[in-house]
């Protein structure tokens, strides 16, 4: 999912059409590398913005889940904690 919203910003869709255009042989002027390795970069950026992104919710997530919280039982205010089973 995370690489298919990669695929369709626009900045990425200008690299996808020149790596589709120098793929033709009577349209290329540069070698398949020359529009291959950009396009690879700027996606494996994206790819680690998103994981560095992810892990960070993680960690957060982690900490809201194992914060301590009042519930009310009975109509008083009890400090409890998230159990997991």
């Amino acid at each position: 999912m995370v690489i298919l919203q990669l695929l369709f910003r626009v900045t990425n869709l200008f690299y996808i059409f020149n790596a589709v255009l120098q793929s033709i042989p009577s349209v290329r002027t540069t070698s398949n590398l020359a529009s291959i390795i950009p396009l690879s970069v700027i996606g494996a950026f994206g790819i680690g913005k998103e994981l560095v992104s992810e892990y960070k919710k993680w960690k957060n997530d982690k900490y809201l889940n194992q914060r301590k919280y009042d519930k009310i039982i009975d109509l008083e205010l009890k400090e409890t904690q998230v159990v997991r089973s």
